[in-house]
């Protein structure tokens, strides 16, 4: 009987055709011994096929790739049944060839085929067949996680998961990209769980453009089975990639609720979360740390636990102290407790941020504390910031401590020190009008904030002060700027000049409405001012803006008392369709006190469709209520 040995030579023989029928027929049915001389021959006949021309007519000299790749077929088919070395053996004879043939199983129309191909570029992916094309094997499965086969997916799935559970970063690849996009957009059909895990995996990685898109979809109906698939990872997992899934929207609100559980989280992860807090900035994590709801867990500890942590890890402290949503108070409270840190980069970050925190005392002793310090950077950052001081009462508070700044060693300190100085001599009643010519007459070079607070700097001083500067109110009042054309409007309504009065009157047409209604309010405090009759009453219809028709309604009010017609205009307004007029119509009623609206009121507290109104509107009621014990 002839060995196997010499049946495959006498195979090997035979013509093309009649070769490869005789190997297809044998290769599903061949024992253990037969199997790795048949897989050779095989292989054999694919590479003679590839190399040797043909002999036909209209053939002659091309070598017949087909049936080279029906036979490579034969053997990917058989891929889930074959013994580790007669897949490595495989793999060392095609080489990059290899990856070639995955795509050619691959486009099978069996599934059983293309579930072959999926189990072979496993190996081939996870490094079990050395030498193969890992990346034919990775798009191979970008392809096949959207094919129709659940049998097929489900093996894609499986794949995709054991992948990116070894190493989260390969979620980068082109095909595993595509993969996993596919897989998480295809949740609801497949229900597999891991391959969501490893999704949630990879997004605390650096997925690839595909996934991250679909990671950052507005609301994608896997996005609840990705929390739910994070949520169930273990807690040490979920803590070193919370900061990371802070820039990713779909599982931030799960990034959010770990942080919130901090109170848990042993010193070193701790440590690591906060070493990250330079990446707060990035990936829209500023917006999505405001779903943290007690922040302070993460940011209060003992000093001695505080002093433990490296200088990395105190300044990441410090970056979340400014993200977080805390009460200014606390966040003060908080960076207070870094004035003294052992590191001077660690104080000059406290410095900058306390600065931007609105102005208090204890902020400026703090700031103030900052100026003494032996590093000179940390002390210039912060008497900078006091000299910034633009309130006088705050610049007047500062007045016992300047002394001190201006014997301090550092020169910036002491420049800063009588900048403070200079500040509060110009504090006084000539000096506000002083600043507001300047910087009113700057033209373009001010800016717009700048000679708003000029104007309110100089009606804080009084009516003599404003006439002073008139003829800069008047150009203001003729600006471009409607917010500066507003307020200087508003402030010639104290000058009692004809030029003032008419700047004012001519307000009543400007184009903007916000200059129309404070017009009508300079109009109020010009009659205050020159007893004299203003009648209003025609911008209190209802064409006119909200606030247009309540300053003119209070205006009437004043002008004339409870007159009918005053009474009506409120009414008329408290009526309207628009639920912006009837909240200036619930400012107008409270301004004039009548108690003959409270039935108008009382029913908007009560019915009215729009929130805001009937919270105002309640308000109003207790206004105008006579209070406890008093008959109206």
């Amino acid at each position: 009987m002839p060995t196997i040995d010499a049946k495959i030579l006498a195979v090997m023989k035979m013509p093309p055709a009649e070769r490869e029928a005789v190997l297809l027929a044998a290769w599903p049915v061949a024992g253990d011994g037969e199997r790795p001389w048949l897989l050779r021959a095989l292989l054999d006949a694919a590479a003679a096929e590839e190399q040797t021309p043909r002999k036909g007519l209209l053939t002659r000299g091309r070598p017949d790739l087909e049936r080279a790749s029906r036979l490579r077929r034969a053997v990917i088919g058989a891929w889930p049944g074959l013994a580790e070395g007669e897949k490595q053996a495989i793999g060392q004879r095609l080489g990059n060839g290899l990856g070639k043939s995955l795509i050619e199983v691959g486009g099978s129309d069996r599934a059983r085929d293309r579930v072959a191909a999926v189990r072979a570029a496993a190996d081939v992916a996870l490094g079990r067949v050395s030498g193969g094309p890992v990346g034919d094997a990775h798009a191979l499965l970008g392809v096949l996680a959207g094919d129709p086969d659940p049998m097929v997916s489900q093996a894609v799935f499986d794949v995709l998961a054991a992948l990116i559970d070894r190493d989260p970063r390969g979620a980068q690849a082109e095909g595993l990209d595509r993969g996993l996009a596919c897989a998480a957009g295809r949740f609801g059909e497949h229900r597999h769980t891991g391959v969501l895990r490893a999704v949630a995996l990879a997004s605390a990685g650096s997925p690839g453009p595909v996934l991250r898109a679909w990671l950052g979809a507005a609301e994608e109906p896997g996005h609840l089975a990705l929390r739910s698939a994070a949520r169930k990872l273990d807690e040490a997992t979920r803590r070193r990639h919370a900061m990371a899934w802070l820039g990713v929207p779909a599982l931030a609100g799960v990034a959010a609720d770990t942080i919130d559980a901090c109170d848990g989280f042993d010193a070193e992860e701790r440590g690591r979360l906060l070493r990250l807090g330079h990446l707060l900035g990035f990936r829209g994590r500023g917006r999505a740390i405001a779903r943290i709801r007690k922040p302070e867990r993460l940011l209060e500890m003992p000093e001695s636990q505080m002093r433990a942590l490296d200088g990395e890890a105190r300044r990441g402290w410090l970056r979340w102290c400014e993200a977080s949503a805390l009460r200014a108070d606390r966040r003060l409270a908080l960076l207070a407790s870094r004035v003294r840190d052992q590191e001077a980069s660690v104080r000059l970050l406290a410095a900058r941020q306390i600065a931007s925190l609105p102005g208090t005392p204890t902020a400026d002793a703090a700031l103030f504390d900052l100026a003494l310090d032996a590093d000179p950077h940390v002390a210039a950052e912060a008497a900078s910031a006091l000299a910034r001081v633009e309130s006088p009462r705050r610049r007047a508070a500062l007045a016992p401590m300047l002394e001190t700044l201006a014997r301090s060693p550092h020169e910036a300190v002491r420049l800063a020190a009588a900048e403070v100085g200079r500040g509060r001599a110009a504090d006084g009643p000539k000096g506000v009008v002083e600043r507001a010519r300047r910087v009113l007459g700057l033209g373009g070079g001010a800016r717009g904030e700048e000679k708003l607070r000029a104007i309110e700097a100089v009606e804080r001083a009084g009516a003599g002060a404003l006439a002073e500067i008139e003829p800069q109110l008047l150009d203001a009042a003729a600006t471009l700027d409607e917010r500066l054309a507003a307020k200087a409007v508003l402030a010639l309504g104290r000058v009692a000049t004809p030029s003032a009065r008419s700047a004012v009157t001519d307000g009543l047409a400007h184009r903007d409405a916000r200059v129309r209604a404070n017009a009508a309010e300079g109009l109020t405090r010009a009659a205050a001012v020159s007893g004299e009759s203003i009648d209003l009453s025609a911008f209190a219809a209802a064409e006119h803006p909200q606030r247009l028709r309540a300053n003119a309604v209070r205006h009437e009010w004043r002008r004339l008392g409870r007159a009918e017609g005053v009474r009506a205009a409120v009414g008329a307004m408290l009526a309207d369709r628009r639920p912006e007029h009837r909240a200036s119509g619930l400012w107008a009623a409270a301004r004039t006190g009548d108690r003959q609206l409270l039935g108008p009121v009382a029913e908007l507290a009560a019915r009215d469709a729009d929130a805001r109104v009937r919270a105002r509107a309640e308000i109003t009621v207790r206004r105008l209520l006579p209070p406890a014990g008093v008959t109206p």
